[in-house]
């Protein structure tokens, strides 16, 4: 008996985004002075069969988490799973999340330290886990 997996065929986990603070759900009104473009770096935690995305987002500052294998440790990441863009719709690839090229992808290791972080040792696990089964229609 075969099992179809709820992952999406087109973006793989560990993929990274493009974007924007104010493309985010509760994040509207935020803009960040003198920058332009799409500056702040997503990865892909998780998926669905719809291409809809549960993304984390990347950061430098010093409240992050360090990744130390990716980026000679430069980047952190914040322990917080987003699924809904500004407009309250699932986070999917277009004009407002733009993918970066697969040589900025996390590799299986760090993708699974960044699991391991966000859904068992986070403050924010079960809220991070209620999003993902969520976006994949579990209960």
């Amino acid at each position: 008996m075969s099992r179809k997996k709820n992952i999406s065929k087109k973006i793989p986990n560990g993929r990274t985004f493009q974007t924007k603070d104010n493309y985010f759900y509760g994040a509207e009104n935020y803009r960040k002075p003198n920058v332009k473009g799409h500056y702040r770096r997503v990865v892909v935690v998780d998926s669905n069969k719809k291409d809809e995305l549960a993304v984390v987002k990347l950061t430098t500052s010093k409240k992050g988490i360090p990744i130390k294998t990716y980026r000679q440790g430069k980047s952190k990441i914040r322990p917080f799973v987003e699924t809904r863009d500004f407009r309250n719709q699932p986070i999917k690839r277009n004009k407002y999340f733009l993918e970066n090229k697969s040589s900025y992808d996390f590799s299986k290791y760090e993708l699974s330290q960044v699991k391991k972080l966000l859904f068992k040792t986070s403050k924010n696990s079960k809220l991070n886990s209620a999003r993902v089964r969520k976006l994949k229609d579990r209960k």
